[in-house]
């Protein structure tokens, strides 16, 4: 009797356990999870796709890619991708965009994104550079021409810089802290940018130049006036320049001064002068002034001082130059300052000269 309720209760549990595990096999599956190409194996009593990512606590975001979709029903077997979105800023050519990308290599993201460079192109890392779950900053230079203006000639060259700065270091090209470039260095350039180049070039010379000499006069009451006497011979100095020259494409522009010494000190000139006051000078004798006195008639209504300021002095009206050139000097420094018959004595010789009274063709008619 014992042994029959022993055999009863095992028979009992044994269809228990049989029966429990046919529920539970029925209820759990096996799938297989790929996360960022990782794989393994997920056992989940969940009905689906979200279900089994719960399961291994994977919080999935608008931006990530999962395959099937969420609410997909889950199948003993199912293979599940999922890929995490991950941040890509791209700086083509000094121009900056921001990205997110599913694609987990630089080359499958470019091409996921549209973005499409040439072969020539420089990027900042590999293209085939993997892009982990905090993302990437790549840089990418893309060739362009640009064109060197130097000596008014324009030469193309291609370059993948960015800047101006970088487009003269790729070509090579020498230039100093002194060059004009235009325009700035830290300029970004695109293909047909001009970049102009203007050569400066700093020259010293030394030169000795003379340093004129001064002249003193000293006043002599011993002398009569107009007389000079040299006392001492005026003498030039020297002094030694140095300029600095600045060139421009190879022509001078600028000449500045830097310094200067003196190398011989120049020597003043002394001149004594007269003042004392010449005797006047007896009137010459002079014959019949009829003529003369109906000329002065015409010329300044008879006035031997006139000095109207009109450039003509005197009774006959005489240029300065004219009352000089023919002696007047002895007289007087102009004609109205002398007396009516030295100036008459004076016209005579311009008579003389002229052949008549042509120095007055209007009122030299009157004689």
């Amino acid at each position: 009797m014992r042994k029959s309720i022993i055999a009863a209760v095992a028979v009992t549990a044994a269809i228990a356990v049989a029966g429990g595990s046919v529920a539970y096999a029925t209820k759990s599956k096996t799938v297989t999870l790929s996360v960022d190409g990782q794989v393994q194996k997920v056992h989940t009593f969940g009905s689906t796709v979200a279900d089994a990512l719960k399961a291994k606590n994977i919080t999935i975001s608008d931006r990530d890619s999962v395959a099937p979709a969420l609410d997909a029903k889950l199948q003993e077997g199912q293979e599940i991708a999922v890929q995490f979105a991950r941040p890509l800023t791209v700086n083509a050519d000094g121009q900056k965009k921001s990205f997110w990308t599913t694609q987990d290599s630089v080359s499958e993201a470019l091409t996921d994104l549209g973005l499409r460079y040439d072969s020539s192109a420089q990027f900042s890392t590999s293209r085939s550079a993997a892009i982990g779950r905090e993302g990437l900053e790549l840089t990418v230079r893309t060739p362009k021409t640009v064109y060197f203006v130097r000596y008014g000639k324009a030469l193309p060259f291609k370059t993948t810089g960015a800047t101006v700065a970088e487009a003269i270091d790729h070509a090579n090209v020498k230039v100093d802290g002194d060059d004009r470039i235009t325009p700035a260095l830290t300029t970004a350039i695109k293909s047909g940018s001009r970049i102009i180049i203007a050569k400066v070039d700093h020259k010293r010379r030394t030169k000795v130049l003379p340093i004129p000499f001064e002249k003193t006069e000293t006043k002599s009451a011993t002398m009569l006036e107009g007389e000079k006497k040299t006392t001492r011979e005026g003498v030039a100095g020297k002094r030694e320049v140095q300029y600095v020259l600045s060139f421009l494409n190879g022509k001078l522009v600028a000449t500045k001064e830097l310094k200067s010494k003196v190398l011989v000190k120049p020597v003043t000139e002394l001149v004594t002068v007269g003042t004392k006051p010449k005797p006047d000078e007896p009137d010459p004798e002079i014959g019949s002034t009829g003529a003369w006195d109906r000329i002065a008639e015409c010329e300044s209504g008879g006035n031997w001082k006139a000095n109207t300021g009109n450039g003509y002095y005197g009774g006959l009206q005489f240029s300065h130059s004219t009352w000089l050139n023919y002696g007047g000097g002895k007289y007087a420094n102009n004609a109205h300052q002398a007396s009516k018959a030295q100036q008459i004595a004076i016209a005579e010789k311009v008579r003389a000269a002229e052949g008549g009274y042509r120095a007055w063709p209007h009122c030299g008619k009157r004689a």
